[in-house]
């Protein structure tokens, strides 16, 4: 399963038990060269020094090919972060640091400067909140470093910080911006957020439904257009007035733009929900769509950064806003098919 891709054309995921011959029958992640296929001899990421045996899974690459995302031990449920090089003469390092409060960790983008962001999680953050998978902390490992690791719930302005608690970072850019998802302590609400920098201008990018069951979450930014500055437009997805999810692209001029779904399948069609997961300096955005059922109000994917709904079938979209804005970007397939395989399921 591929999860990712950098300017270059390296591609990043994670291969199915066995595929590298000695993962002993556990996922691993991978890195190809760019524009190849997989090679079973070098691209398997591996595990951290002195970890004989355990899983991995990557999740996000930066224009250096470097990538990030968790492991663990075999029959471990503590995921902990890591960073690779992706150079086959060196290790997986691990970011989860030693002596923290935080007990498990993942890491979900990567910069140019390497510096990763994240969540975590450990008791001292109080219990988790049944049904939500990412209910720590967002952090981010400054460099690459592990000793590092830093809450970026600690340098929040005051009178953001009485209200709200960030609690994953989904997307860094190269000039520190971070998108998200936060708590908001007051009203019981997840939504999206965009924190201009540690310690900066924090967003928060609402939802189009707006009751005590709505909900949002930002998976990446980018600085896009030709014009200076470019102008920053961050995807995700929120909880609609139609009662499902729909992708989304905000600006800081325009809000929350919903994105639509593709059109159904069938003379009898499921309500479909959408996802979208990221974008480039084009405003091209990538995502998914999934027939609903039963709408999700939170995290519940352990691999992905998408809400799992209780139907499998999901399908790619690619979505080139150059030509719609600013009207409300609409979507086609990267390869349409009259009947989806069932099987098929939804990637981070």
């Amino acid at each position: 399963m591929a999860t990712g891709v950098n300017e270059v054309g390296n591609v990043i995921g994670v291969c199915a038990p066995s595929y590298f011959g000695s993962s002993g029958g556990a996922w691993h992640a991978f890195r190809t060269d760019p524009g190849a296929v997989i090679d079973k001899k070098k691209d398997d990421l591996g595990l951290p020094v002195g970890t004989m045996s355990g899983s991995s899974f990557a999740l996000g690459v930066n224009a250096d090919a470097h990538v990030v995302g968790w492991w663990a031990l075999t029959g471990s449920a503590d995921l902990k972060a890591f960073w690779h090089d992706a150079s086959k003469d060196t290790k997986m390092i691990n970011l989860h640091p030693d002596k923290s409060i935080f007990t498990t960790s993942k890491a979900f983008a990567v910069n140019i400067h390497d510096d990763v962001v994240g969540a975590a999680y450990g008791s001292a953050l109080g219990p988790l909140t049944l049904g939500v998978t990412f209910d720590g902390h967002a952090v981010i490992w400054p460099g690459a470093d592990a000793k590092k690791i830093k809450d970026l719930n600690d340098d929040l302005d005051g009178s953001v910080k009485k209200d709200w608690i960030l609690k994953a970072a989904f997307g860094i850019t190269d000039d520190g911006d971070i998108v998200g998802r936060a708590y908001n302590k007051k009203l019981g609400k997840y939504h999206a957020f965009l924190l201009k920098g540690i310690g900066s201008k924090f967003f928060d990018l609402g939802a189009l439904k707006e009751d005590k069951f709505d909900s949002s979450a930002a998976y990446a930014v980018s600085a896009c257009g030709e014009k200076e500055p470019p102008i920053d437009r961050v995807v995700g997805y929120t909880y609609t007035k139609k009662a499902y999810h729909y992708g989304f692209v905000w600006t800081e001029d325009s809000g929350l733009m919903d994105m639509g779904t593709l059109p159904p399948y069938s003379s009898k069609p499921d309500l479909l929900e959408s996802y979208a997961q990221a974008i480039n300096k084009k405003g091209e955005v990538v995502g998914a769509v999934s027939a609903a059922c039963t709408p999700p109000s939170s995290f519940s994917s352990t691999h992905s950064r998408v809400p799992s709904s209780c139907c499998s079938p999901s399908w790619p979209f690619i979505s080139t806003m150059r030509k719609l804005f600013p009207k409300a970007p609409s979507a086609r397939l990267i390869s349409p098919r009259s009947s989806p395989p069932r099987n098929s399921f939804r990637t981070a």
